[in-house]
């Protein structure tokens, strides 16, 4: 009996486990899909499957890893060695200090490391607070700096019609459009590692002030609050950033046979958005603009190859 307890037990928890990554990866990916329709002009358009947003949620996990894996394993590496060598410096002081009769130095530190733990509660209390407002003046005058960043790109939108004026801006967000319309990979990937490096220092604000407020139980989370807000914040930021920067606006190019001839002139080749059961929704790169095609009016549609949305710079090739 024990052991279908403890089965029924591992079940229960494998189940909830799967469901909270179920709704994890489902919400992350409706909201890289829907920063990089509207950063389109598709916004409202049409509706995917629950499947793709599931699916694309798994992506943007994995890109983002493979992003911070490639850019912090350098620098990781770099840290471990001077950490080793400070390590083995410290080691070597201390045993200089014990073999050469030195011991009062050793002793003088064992005094402070006993004045510290004995000090009061309202002393430390005091430089809870110290600290406290320290992480608060670096969470308003650096780490909240980064919500203009954040809104510059999600201001990014109708890119498939007419971007001439917004290009002609001189603004943070006509800049990022412009990377977008150039199909500049390198600078779209730099700016979103910058803004998950705003996500990660607040993470990381927020868990040193969670820890900080440890003194005050009663008001803590009063305490923590501000950090709690600007953290979720930008978990929400994240994947919708990634949508407009990182994700990839591939699409197949399309021809049609048509049953009759069409009403005005259509170009021979257009990118295909979507489709449904009654029709085909596709961009017409050479005016600038989104059709829909009902199926009543074609046989069919040829694919002939996949190509990037925008002009792709002669740097990333």
């Amino acid at each position: 009996m024990d052991l279908f307890k403890g089965i029924a037990i591992f079940v229960g928890w494998l189940t909830s486990s799967l469901a909270g990554i179920v709704a994890i990866f489902y919400s992350c990916g409706y909201l890289v899909v829907r920063a990089q329709l509207n950063m389109l002009g598709l916004f409202g358009l049409f509706e995917y499957p629950k499947e793709h947003y599931l699916q694309e949620g798994g992506k943007f996990f994995v890109a983002v890893a493979s992003m911070l894996v490639g850019k912090l394993l350098t620098s990781l590496v770099y840290a471990f060695y001077i950490f080793a060598f400070a390590s083995l410096l410290i080691l070597l002081f201390l045993a200089v200090c014990y073999f050469s009769g030195w011991r009062s130095f050793l002793e003088r530190c064992g005094r402070l490391k006993s004045y510290i733990l004995a000090t009061p509660g309202s002393r430390l209390g005091l430089w809870s607070s110290l600290l406290l407002f320290c992480f608060a003046f670096v969470l308003v005058f650096h780490v909240l700096g980064y919500v203009n960043d954040f809104a510059a790109v999600l201001g990014v939108s109708n890119l498939l019609y007419d971007s001439s004026e917004t290009i002609r801006e001189n603004t943070e967000t006509s800049r990022i459009a412009g990377w977008l319309l150039q199909g500049d990979s390198r600078q779209l990937q730099s700016y979103f590692l910058y803004l998950v490096k705003g996500e990660l220092l607040a993470a990381l604000l927020l868990i040193a002030a969670w820890h900080t407020a440890s003194m005050f139980q009663k008001t803590r989370l009063w305490l923590v609050s501000p950090f709690i807000i600007v953290f979720v914040l930008y978990t929400i930021f994240t994947p919708m950033v990634y949508g407009v920067l990182v994700r990839p606006t591939k699409y197949a190019v399309v021809s049609f046979k048509w049953k009759g001839e069409p009403m005005e002139a259509v170009p021979a080749s257009l990118y295909l958005l979507n489709k449904s059961d009654q029709e085909y929704v596709v961009w017409d790169r050479d005016h600038k603009r989104v059709l829909c095609i009902s199926k009543d009016l074609v046989w069919g549609a040829q694919v002939s190859e996949f190509k990037p949305l925008f002009h792709h710079s002669d740097k990333n090739r």
